[in-house]
């Protein structure tokens, strides 16, 4: 209803249908024209459809229209061009694969849209768990670098991925198809006082291999150590007696171990 003093509650339409004895009450739909101001004594114009929805005749405000061009709905003091204080639903809205603009909110459910670009790390939230896949998921980062830290970790595993029910194929797997340059796979223990492995491999399998290194170049290393500052230790240390193996009708024109 109109709460303002100046022509408050004054019904000028009103619409009714008579009650239908022990079936239902009166329905009743009016119209109520008043004013949303009084400031400095201009019109401020404002009309409420009220309507009754149970088992008496008191009416309820359900729509509000302003002068100014304000339209309520379950509000009398809208201050938007619309604004509802309830849940709105958009059926059969269409989707193309064109558009790039989403519809956000703010705190005070003011509706705005912005390009998906824009969000950027305003969408970034911190990852507790993910939900389990339920398919085979790509991910394409075209030519953005991704880098993931973990600057506060002292102990334990930074990332860790288990393969427990895996028996054929890779559990891991790095394809680079025209790498020239740079390396597919690279480990950097950038800390000059460090003491730990840049790399660890560990099996407590009774058969296989930890590393197996395969290629089918005709040139170049199967593995490459380099260490131009390396002053003391081994750029390879190997512990086991039987470490290494070879065929000789592996090896063409090499040799299984240079040093």
């Amino acid at each position: 209803m109109a709460t303002n003093t100046i022509n408050a509650d004054a019904p000028v339409l009103r619409l009714a249908r008579p009650t239908t004895f022990v079936t239902k009450w009166d329905n009743i739909a009016q119209f109520n024209l008043g004013s949303y101001s009084s400031f400095d004594g201009s019109a401020f114009t404002r009309m409420d459809l009220a309507m009754n929805n149970s088992q008496s005749t008191v009416l309820s405000n359900v729509m509000t229209w302003q002068a100014n061009g304000m339209v309520g709905i379950g509000t009398t003091a809208p201050t938007r061009q619309l604004e509802t204080t309830g849940t709105v639903a958009f059926t059969g809205i269409g989707t193309n694969t064109i558009d790039t603009k989403v519809m956000t909110t703010d705190a005070s459910g003011n509706v705005t849209t912005r390009t998906l670009a824009s969000l950027g790390a305003s969408m970034a939230v911190p990852i507790s768990s993910l939900t389990a896949a339920i398919a085979t998921n790509t991910i394409n980062n075209l030519d953005f670098k991704q880098t993931w830290n973990w600057s506060t970790l002292s102990s334990g595993t930074g990332l860790e991925m288990n393969f427990n029910d895996l028996t054929t194929a890779y559990g891991y797997s790095i394809i680079s198809r025209n790498l020239t340059t740079g390396n597919a796979l690279r480990v950097n223990n950038s800390t000059a006082t460090s003491t730990g492995d840049a790399v660890h491999f560990r099996s407590t399998a009774a058969g296989g291999n930890v590393l197996n290194v395969t290629t089918s170049a005709t040139t170049g290393n199967g593995i490459s150590i380099t260490a131009p500052s390396l002053t003391s230790g081994n750029a390879l240390n190997v512990s086991s007696a039987a470490a290494f193996t070879s065929a000789a009708a592996d090896i063409l024109a090499s040799n299984a171990i240079l040093y």
